[in-house]
């Protein structure tokens, strides 16, 4: 009797445990308030964090253009990781920091000139933001000179050169900016192609023929009659406009087709190179006694016996690139040796924006600092032996060719270039984040705030890209989503065959970011137009927002097929 008793307690107690473990499982697995989801053969945890996320919007406060803030839906990322541009500036600040110990003899490196790069030959912004928003804001913080570099927008006339002008800028406008520039003290250097990166020519029937390699319009044959009298020709009518430049930059990088038409195959890359620069140089310095800069990336496969020989040095000063973190990385010990051995004058060029990612449309400031901070050490190591330092060209490209999609925009990339201006001139990373904030009206030293906050022509629109950024992690999110489901795969579309109620999420999914694409294109189409003529805000748009739609509406459009189907 004792054993049946003791065994009808236990079969009691093993019944509730069995009714309380039940309990417990449903709660974890069905309560959406629960942050512990158990995985089951219906349902993973991360479909129903995901689930979670992309189906929650809340209002957060966003800055507007006047300094007052509106309620606006933003799509909710931010329970994950913040991305770099959510961080404040103070998140940064101490990494840069670190980097940022400026030896003595850089504190005394005098740099007489701090050139901004203007890249029209990709999203060419209006004249009017140029001159009257862009150029006083670099000027007050220590910009003294352009490197233009006008390829296309430029307005040549003739019947010969003509054909090259896109349209973008007027004769007048050119003549404002140079007027401008002047008033501020600028000294304005034109940058004209002449070997490399002539595909604005190139590309177009009449100049064809100029090719170096039959296949590519990137690089002219300098050997025949009609490629000298072309680049003569860009030449004075690109002077005639600028008769106050003291410098002229004829380009000369990237020139990888040489020595493979018929007329150059038999000869020497690097004769060809010398002789071809020299014969441009000399004409230059000739006929409009100018000084004349070459890119120097043609020059690192030299010995220096062969650059001593080659003269370059008493016609050419060279403007060596390097955009990264580690300059003595890309430009070692012994190329810095041999320029500073043959070249009495020598420039750097840095970079603002342009320099990560062709298709980059956020601006990664911390990256760009670093890269001047970088430049700053390796001169200040060098700087005995350095003859006559000319100074900084701060690049801003825009394409990374003239064939290749955009990348950042000028007016989103103003806090980086102001920034390394500012290092430029205090060489201390806490002063320049300081006098960043006073320039940018925000303080971004004592006050976590991130720089989107902050005001100067063109933070509406930054900030719109930021929030782009963000839905754009939200898409490829929902199309690895997708990607590994086991009811959408490339198998189930095509036959037309699997369960729809597994679909339904997906769907919801999908339109909701497709909605939220199509507030941001009209947004975005506003703040664009603001800097830009229609033709560039269109060409933007199509090339950074019709991609996401086009994925979107592709799984709309499945997922509705799939779904149509009743009976298998």
């Amino acid at each position: 009797m004792r054993k049946l008793y003791f065994r009808f307690l236990v079969l009691v107690f093993g019944i509730g445990v069995i009714y309380v473990l039940n309990i417990l499982t449903t709660n974890l697995i069905f309560n959406p308030t629960s942050k512990k989801f158990l995985h089951t053969d219906k349902t993973t945890a991360k479909e129903k964090d995901d689930a979670e996320q992309l189906g929650l919007v809340r209002n957060v406060e966003i800055k507007t253009h006047g300094g007052s803030y509106d309620k606006e839906p933003i799509f909710r990322q931010d329970v994950e990781k913040p991305s770099y541009h959510q961080m404040s500036e103070s998140k940064y600040i101490e990494e840069l920091a670190e980097n940022s110990k400026v030896s003595e003899s850089t504190m005394k490196l005098r740099i007489p000139y701090k050139l901004v790069h203007l890249d029209l030959k990709g999203a060419p912004p209006k004249m009017s933001y140029i001159v009257n928003e862009l150029l006083p804001l670099i000027h007050s913080a220590g910009a003294n000179g352009l490197l233009v570099e006008y390829e296309d927008t430029f307005p040549f006339h003739g019947s010969y050169l003509s054909q090259l002008y896109n349209g973008v800028y007027t004769l007048d406008e050119i003549k404002w900016l140079l007027r401008e520039a002047a008033n501020l003290n600028f000294e304005v250097i034109p940058l004209i192609q002449t070997f490399g990166h002539m595909e604005y020519v190139l590309k177009k029937k009449p100049f064809q023929s100029l090719r170096e390699n039959p296949r590519y319009a990137q690089t002219i044959c300098p050997k025949q009659n009609t490629s000298w009298n072309l680049i003569t020709q860009l030449i004075d009518q690109v002077i005639e406009l600028h008769p106050a430049s003291n410098y002229i930059h004829i380009g000369c990088d990237e020139a990888y087709q040489v020595s493979e038409c018929p007329l150059c195959k038999n000869t020497d890359p690097k004769t060809i190179f010398v002789d071809h620069v020299t014969r441009i140089s000399n004409y230059i310095k000739t006929k409009y006694k100018k000084n004349v800069i070459i890119w120097d990336d043609m020059l690192r496969k030299y010995y220096t016996n062969e650059l001593v020989s080659s003269n370059l040095g008493s016609t050419t000063e060279v403007m060596i690139w390097d955009y990264t973190e580690d300059v003595e990385r890309l430009i070692p010990n012994y190329l810095m040796d041999m320029y500073t051995s043959v070249f009495p004058h020598i420039w750097v060029a840095s970079a603002f924006k342009g320099a990560f990612g062709e298709k980059l449309y956020n601006v990664n400031i911390n990256r760009h600092a670093l890269n001047h901070l970088s430049w700053l050490k390796t001169l200040g190591n060098y700087q005995a032996k350095i003859k006559n330092f000319r100074g900084f060209a701060l690049t801003g490209w825009s394409r990374y060719d003239h064939f290749a999609v955009l990348c950042e925009l000028l007016p989103v990339a103003v806090p980086s270039l102001l920034l390394n201006l500012l290092i430029l001139k205090h060489r201390n990373v806490r002063e320049s984040i300081k006098a960043l904030g006073v320039e940018l009206k925000c303080d971004l030293v004592n006050v976590e705030l991130p720089i989107g906050y902050c005001q100067w022509p063109g933070d509406r629109l930054y900030n719109q890209l930021i929030e782009l950024e963000s839905l754009q992690n939200q898409i490829t999110s929902l199309i690895a989503r997708t990607d590994s489901s086991g009811w959408f795969t490339r198998w189930n579309i095509l036959n037309n065959y699997t369960n729809p109620s597994r679909l339904v999420q997906f769907y919801n999914d999908t339109t909701n970011l497709k909605t939220l694409l199509e507030m941001s294109r009209i947004k975005l189409e506003e703040q664009l137009s603001t800097y830009y003529q229609k033709s560039i805000t269109s060409q933007w748009l199509s090339m950074v927002l019709e991609p996401l739609e086009f994925k979107l509406n592709i799984i709309i459009k499945d997922i509705q097929n799939l779904s149509k189907r009743t009976s298998w």
